[in-house]
C-alpha cells in the first residue's frame, strides 16, 4: 500500500486520469527493468486496482482478496464447501463496515464526487452466485481466498484524502471485518441453507413442486425489500399439512393446483411467494422455508413481444398468412404470446408453470360452452383443454390463480381457497364435478433449440456487440432491445446484468456457426464459475460492475425475445 500512497501523493492536484495507480509502474531492483503491477499488498490481503470505466477514471474498481484461513482459521474446508452462503453472509457483514466509512465521509452539502465514497453491491434477500463476493473454487492451485469486488469514488482534486481512503480506511475496514465476524451467525446461515437443500431434496423425492412452512410471512412491504409489518403468519390446513425434514407446512404436489378466493384475499400474494421460492432466502426474510421447484417459470400474456421460429400449433392451429409450425413475428398478440411462453418454457425444460389469471389473455385461458357452440372453428386451443395434458403427458405441473372461472376447479388435483391470507382446502367441495381429461397422445411440436445469426452469414471477423442495461431494465445487445420488464421481481437488475453478459457472449458465438441453445448456455454458466467471474458488463456508456448468475431458463427467456437470432431444428 505504500507504493499506492506514493503514486497518489505524487500526482498533480489537477490530475484526473489516475493512470499511475492503474499502471502500477515500479522498478525491479534485481533486473533493473520497469514492471507494471497494479496489485497492492497490505498484510495478507491483495488490492487489485483497475479502471471501472473510461468515463470515470476517478472511480477505481478494486478486487480485494485475502486468504480464507485469515477469516476462518479453523475448519477452512468446511466453509469452502458452503462457499455460496458463506460469501453471501460475508458480503452483508463487510457492507456494514463500508457503511461506517461512508458515514464518516458524508457531507450532505457536497456530492459524492467531492466527499468520496465506498460503493459495493447491496444484495436483496435471495442467496445467489455473484461476483461481488465469492470464495475461490475448490481445487484451485492456490489456497482458497475470500474475494470482494468494490468501487471507490475518489474525492475530486484531493489526492491526500484519496490516499487516506485507499491506503488507511479500506484496509482498516477489512481488518475490522475479520475481527468482528460472527462465526456463530455464519454457521446459523449455513444450517438454514442446509435445511433448505434438504427440503428441496425431499420435495424431489416425494413428488412435491412447492413447500410453504408454517410461520412463513408472505406479504411484502411496498418496496418489496422485506416482510410486511403485522402480517399474519402462514399456517397450512390440517389435511394438507406435511412434515418436510422436521418442518411442518403446506406441500403442493405435482399436478394441477388452483388457488382461488375473493379480492384482496391473498391469492396473488401466495403465488408471488411460491414464485420467489425458486431462490433460497436469508434468515429474517419471512420466506426462508418457502421453496419451489427451481425450474419454475411464470407464464403471462406479453402483448407485442417478438417470437422467432416457434411451432405454436399445439395452441394456435393456424394463423392467416403465416406458418403456425414455424412462426415468427415482431408483435405477438396476447394469446399467441402466452402460448409461446408456455412452449418456450417447456423447451427450456421447466417442470412447473406459475400463472395468475389477472396477467393472462382471457381467450387463451378458457372458453365456455356457449362460445364453443358459437365458434366451432376457433384456431386457439384454450389452456383449460391442455392443462391436464401438460401434467399427464409431459410432467409439467401448473399452479394457477383464478377468481372468475370455475372451469379450472374441475381440472385440478388440489384447490386452495384464500380467506384473509389464510388458506383452506376446498377440493372436496368441487371434487364431484371434477373432469380429469387430457388429449390423446399429448402435445406435439417441433422443438428448435439450435440458434444462429438471423441472416445466416458467417465471418472470420468477430464483432462483439455493445451490451448494456437501460435505466428501465431493458437489455440492449447491439441494436437489439430485449424487454424483460414483465418478468419483474423474478429477474432483479443484477440477474439481468448476468443475462446480458451471457447474451453478449452468445451473440458472438452465433456469428460463426449455429450452436445448441441449452448446451451453449450451460457451458457459459459453468465457465463463469470455473474461471472465477472473469468479465463484467462494461461498455462505452455505462458500467455494471456487479452481477448475479441467472438460471439457464432465464437466459433462454431473453434469447427467445431477440429478433436477430433464428432458431433451427
Amino acid at each position: 500500500m505504500k507504493r499506492l500512497r506514493n503514486y497518489l501523493l505524487s500526482m498533480e492536484r489537477t490530475q484526473v486520469s489516475y493512470k499511475e495507480i492503474y499502471a502500477g509502474e515500479e522498478l525491479n531492483p534485481i533486473s533493473g527493468e520497469i514492471e507494471y503491477n497494479p496489485i497492492y499488498v497490505h498484510g495478507d490481503a491483495f488490492y487489485h486496482v483497475q479502471p471501472s470505466h473510461r468515463l470515470t477514471p476517478d472511480k477505481p474498481h478494486i478486487t480485494i482478496s485475502l486468504p480464507l484461513q485469515s477469516v476462518f482459521a479453523q475448519e477452512t474446508d468446511f466453509f469452502v464447501t458452503h462457499g455460496l452462503v458463506v460469501a453471501d453472509s460475508c458480503l452483508r457483514l463487510f457492507n456494514e463496515q463500508l457503511d461506517q466509512l461512508n458515514q464518516a465521509l458524508e457531507n450532505r452539502a457536497r456530492p459524492i464526487t467531492e466527499n468520496g465514497g465506498f460503493l459495493s453491491f447491496r444484495p436483496q434477500n435471495a442467496i445467489l452466485p455473484r461476483n461481488a463476493c465469492r470464495i475461490t473454487p475448490l481445487g484451485a492451485a492456490a489456497p482458497p481466498r475470500l474475494v470482494f469486488e468494490i468501487q471507490v469514488q475518489l474525492p475530486r482534486q484531493n489526492n491526500k484524502k484519496a490516499a487516506k481512503m485507499l491506503c488507511n480506511s479500506l484496509p482498516a475496514a477489512l481488518e475490522q471485518f475479520v475481527l468482528n465476524i460472527d462465526h456463530a451467525e455464519i454457521r446459523r446461515a449455513i444450517d438454514l441453507h442446509t435445511k433448505q437443500q434438504e427440503i428441496r431434496a425431499w420435495m424431489g423425492a416425494s413428488g412435491y413442486c412447492a413447500f410453504i412452512a408454517d410461520g412463513s410471512v408472505l406479504p411484502r412491504t411496498p418496496e418489496k425489500r422485506g416482510k410486511a409489518v403485522d402480517a399474519i403468519p402462514f399456517v397450512a390446513p390440517e389435511n394438507l399439512a406435511v412434515c418436510a425434514c422436521g418442518v411442518r407446512g403446506l406441500g403442493i404436489k405435482l399436478g394441477v393446483t388452483v388457488i382461488t378466493g375473493g379480492g384482496y384475499s391473498g391469492k396473488s400474494t401466495l403465488l408471488d411467494a411460491i414464485k420467489s421460492g425458486i431462490y433460497d432466502h436469508i434468515a429474517g426474510d419471512g420466506r426462508e422455508l418457502v421453496l419451489t421447484e427451481r425450474s419454475a417459470v411464470e407464464i403471462f400474456a406479453e402483448d407485442g413481444r417478438p417470437i422467432r421460429n416457434l411451432d405454436i400449433t399445439p395452441f394456435i392451429t393456424r394463423i392467416p398468412n403465416a406458418d403456425a409450425a414455424n412462426f415468427s413475428t415482431d408483435h405477438a398478440s396476447g394469446s399467441v404470446s402466452q402460448a409461446a411462453n408456455i412452449l418456450e418454457a417447456m423447451d427450456a425444460q421447466t417442470s412447473l408453470l406459475l400463472i395468475d389469471e389477472d396477467k393472462t389473455a382471457t381467450n387463451f385461458m378458457y372458453r365456455d360452452d356457449t362460445m364453443r357452440q358459437l365458434i366451432r372453428d376457433d384456431p386457439i386451443v384454450p389452456l383449460i383443454d391442455a392443462i391436464r395434458t401438460l401434467h399427464v403427458r409431459h410432467a409439467v405441473s401448473t399452479i394457477l390463480v383464478v377468481g372468475s372461472c370455475s372451469a379450472f376447479l374441475r381440472r385440478a388435483d388440489c384447490v386452495l381457497m384464500m380467506r384473509d391470507y389464510q388458506v383452506e382446502d376446498i377440493f372436496a367441495q368441487v371434487n364431484g364435478a371434477a373432469v380429469h381429461t387430457c388429449k390423446e397422445g399429448g402435445i406435439e411440436w417441433k422443438s428448435r433449440n439450435r440458434m444462429a445469426a438471423r441472416h445466416g452469414q458467417t465471418t472470420s471477423v468477430v464483432h462483439v456487440p455493445e451490451t448494456r442495461l437501460t435505466a428501465y431494465g431493458h437489455i440492449l445487445v447491439g441494436q437489439e432491445v430485449v424487454d424483460l420488464q414483465p418478468h419483474g421481481d423474478a429477474l432483479p437488475r443484477a440477474v439481468r446484468v448476468g443475462v446480458a453478459l451471457i447474451l453478449q457472449k452468445l451473440a458472438v458465438a452465433v456469428q460463426s456457426n449455429a450452436v445448441d441453445l441449452s448446451t451453449a448456455i450451460e457451458e457459459l454458466l459453468q465457465k463463469i464459475l470455473r474461471e472465477d467471474y472473469p468479465d463484467t458488463l462494461s461498455n462505452t456508456q455505462t458500467d455494471e460492475p456487479w452481477y448475479e448468475l441467472p438460471r439457464a431458463c432465464d437466459v433462454a427467456v431473453a434469447l427467445r425475445r431477440m429478433k436477430d437470432v433464428v432458431f433451427l431444428e
